[in-house]
């Protein structure tokens, strides 16, 4: 994890910049474990980044620093953290378009079928949802 400072009251720390299940999981148990420091005004994650936000008064950038590595380097500070299971949603489909279906069952020499069973029958994991 690398800490960046970006304002007088914000850092952003860094994980490895690549975007996968494994790196997804180290920002969401480090957003959670963010969440219970105090003086911690806001925390805003994204793929491999999260933003932090702090109250000058109660830290300084060196003092939360130390505070987040102490925390993060407990893993019992991290499975601590109250965690939320995933939840699965399923989302409705229309394939009736066809809008490429045709260009990619041709591109990877599939029925058009076999891309719809392919398509719909995989999990997917969600990095992010909109901006604020």
């Amino acid at each position: 994890m690398k800490f960046e400072i970006v304002t007088a009251n914000a850092f952003m720390l860094y994980f490895e910049q690549k975007i996968s299940d494994k790196v997804l999981d180290e920002v969401q148990n480090t957003y959670v474990a963010l969440k219970e420091i105090e003086g911690i005004t806001n925390v805003t994650p994204s793929y491999c980044s999260i933003l932090v936000e702090f109250d000058i008064v109660k830290h300084t950038h060196e003092s939360l620093k130390q505070i987040i590595l102490k925390k993060c380097s407990d893993s019992v500070g991290l499975a601590s953290a109250n965690i939320k299971p995933n939840k699965l949603i399923t989302i409705p489909t229309d394939y009736s378009q066809n809008l490429d279906l045709k260009r990619v069952a041709q591109h990877n020499q599939l029925s058009i079928e076999e891309v719809i069973n392919i398509h719909s029958q995989t999990t997917y994991r969600v990095y992010a949802i909109g901006f604020m």
